[in-house]
């Protein structure tokens, strides 16, 4: 019996088994269609079906694949479930769930690759599949650990609009949404990144001030029933966005409102004292040390008193 050399000493790996990779996210979700949607119909020896193969098919054969398997399509219902939901694998477990269907070996993939490619031709534009936001978010992952500052946010940036957007009519949490994506990737730890690239890019290019200020804004509308740090947070990364665009007055305004707010947060007062000891701003360094005096006073926690105590040395 001859073996197929192209598959010989290769050990199957389970679509739903941990990545080899060591992401911790399932293979299928993973590596398995980590070229992001091939445009090339890879060969029909692979086991696994992929995004190529499905995606070169069009829109009415799909459909009649689907119909094959017991799952009726139906175009106005089918974008009723892209709204309502966050991945194409959801729709796909959907249909699994409320249609017997009937399909084995490598056409197990078929329903969820198919809701994933026909949400990409059907639905409307800033309204992308979980799996394709993961792609986008690794690009930008990769532009923030390469240090481009300005193109980690253009692509962020674009994921965040898509994700805005699906938050718009509905009361979102950030444990909401880990649990609608997950296996794909962390809600928090995107914010997260977007963040960091915004605060790099903001202080080399005052457009990018903008955006991080409408960034922190909208963050702060989408997700209002958060804990309190993660509010103070972005009330603060607001005041100083204002800082940064050059109206102190309203950075001062929002400064004042976070100290009435969270009197008792010593990051409060190390924020508004930067707004006065640092960058152009620099004009007051009296005030400045008078509110590192009073985040000092308020800091119980090692890392804040010293946050706090550098700064008053600077001056010192």
């Amino acid at each position: 019996m001859k073996t197929n050399q192209k598959t010989a000493g290769k050990k199957k790996i389970s679509r739903n088994a941990p990545c080899p990779c060591g992401s911790g996210k399932k293979y299928k979700k993973c590596c398995l269609n980590k070229e992001q949607a091939p445009k090339a119909v890879p060969s029909s020896e692979g086991t696994f079906m992929t995004y190529g193969e499905v995606d070169a098919l069009s829109t009415s054969q799909i459909a009649d694949r689907l119909q094959e398997m017991g799952i009726p399509f139906s175009q106005e219902q089918f974008l009723l479930q892209v709204e309502e939901m966050f991945t194409a694998e959801r729709i796909a477990d959907h249909w699994w769930n409320q249609y017997p269907v009937q399909a084995e070996g490598r056409n197990k993939d078929f329903p969820w690759l198919a809701a994933w490619v026909l949400w990409e031709r059907l639905a409307p534009d800033k309204n992308l599949p979980g799996e394709r936001l993961m792609g986008l978010i690794r690009e930008g992952a990769a532009k923030l650990q390469a240090r481009d500052w300005r193109s980690a946010c253009d692509i962020f940036l674009s994921a965040w609009e898509v994700l805005k957007k699906k938050c718009r009519n509905r009361s979102c949490t950030l444990d909401y949404l880990e649990k609608q994506f997950a296996g794909l990737f962390f809600v928090n730890n995107f914010i997260q990144d977007l963040g960091l690239a915004l605060d790099n890019a903001a202080v080399r290019d005052p457009i990018y001030a903008q955006k991080r200020l409408q960034f922190y804004q909208e963050v702060l509308e989408t997700f209002v029933h958060e804990d309190a740090d993660m509010i103070h947070q972005l009330r603060r990364a607001v005041a100083d966005s204002f800082g940064l665009l050059g109206d102190y007055a309203r950075a001062d305004e929002e400064f004042s409102r976070l100290a009435h707010d969270f009197p008792a947060n010593p990051w409060t007062y190390i924020g508004w004292g930067d707004l006065y000891g640092f960058g152009p701003n620099a004009t007051d360094p009296i005030r400045a040390q008078e509110l590192y005096r009073k985040a000092l006073e308020l800091a119980e926690d090692p890392f804040d008193r010293e946050a706090a105590l550098e700064r008053l040395e600077d001056f010192s």
